[in-house]
């Protein structure tokens, strides 16, 4: 979870491939920018809001072998162990391949969302204030988010998220 105490508690279910690194940067804000083991607080009141977003499990499954498993500028990114040592030039195959061999290993870049956050398919709709969806209307979801949990988030995630910018061109 990410979370901030200042001015309001709130905790975020943050998610890998669901634009985690724009939210650290979010929390990063709304804690007076320290560093990233500060912001991860425990012992909020049981009340705090919560929210989550969540994408497509397909969608999130294939930008994380793109992102996570491609090699890049001659390196691989080192999540994704099942591949190490195969000779397979052909992405589409080394896909096919990783879907394979995924269970034989997790890495938290490909695990279900559902089991995230102490399993969010036990509790979302009894303990999220707040469930977006990062798919075509992402922009339109975080000005949900900001409307419902209002200032500072809404300044900051328009911020972090360029959302005016964004939001004039629709």
């Amino acid at each position: 979870d990410f979370s901030t105490n200042e001015p309001a508690p709130l905790r975020m279910c943050s998610i890998e491939k669901i634009a985690s690194t724009q939210w650290r940067k979010v929390f990063r804000k709304l804690n007076g920018d320290k560093s990233e083991f500060d912001f991860r607080k425990k012992g909020l009141p049981a009340d705090t809001p919560r929210f989550v977003m969540l994408r497509d499990p397909l969608e999130r499954f294939l930008s994380a072998f793109l992102d996570k498993c491609i090699v890049r500028n001659g390196e691989n990114m080192n999540h994704c162990e099942s591949l190490r040592g195969l000779n397979i030039t052909n992405k589409r195959k080394l896909f096919a391949t990783f879907v394979d061999l995924l269970p034989l290993k997790w890495n938290m870049h490909f695990f279900p969302q559902a089991l995230y956050c102490d399993g969010l398919y036990r509790h979302i709709n009894k303990d999220y204030d707040f469930v977006g969806i990062m798919g075509p209307r992402f922009y339109y979801e975080l000005e949900r988010l900001s409307q419902r949990f209002g200032e500072p988030l809404a300044s900051v995630v328009s911020d972090v998220f360029n959302l005016k910018k964004k939001t004039k061109t629709k």
